[in-house]
């Protein structure tokens, strides 16, 4: 399971950056915003893809992540996806909507 765990995340980092390019050109999406959508593309649509593709299901573990200073942090780990969703509707009410972001953790 370890090995494709590294597969996915190589495979991620690789199509990262034509998700991010495509959303920031065609759609205008910057910022925190384009992160999270970059998350959600990679996550939730080709992820299952590739789970389906060799047959397995990869460990689902989510984290919290936001931008400060062109870096990006952690701001929670080791979440369910609820747990996560929750933690991101909190942040949101105290410091504004679309700065953080869920994404799968590996």
């Amino acid at each position: 399971m370890q090995d494709i765990q590294v597969q996915w995340k190589e495979a991620r980092k690789r199509m990262a950056e034509g998700v991010e390019a495509m959303l920031c050109f065609d759609f205008g999406i910057t910022g925190e915003r384009l992160c999270g959508y970059t998350a959600y593309v990679l996550d939730e649509v080709f992820l299952p893809e590739f789970e389906q593709a060799l047959g397995c299901k990869l460990p689902e573990s989510w984290c919290v992540m936001t931008i400060e200073s062109s870096a990006y942090l952690v701001v929670g780990s080791g979440l369910s996806k609820a747990e996560a969703v929750t933690l991101i509707t909190q942040l949101s009410e105290e410091k504004g909507y679309g700065k953080h972001w869920t994404q799968r953790e590996f």
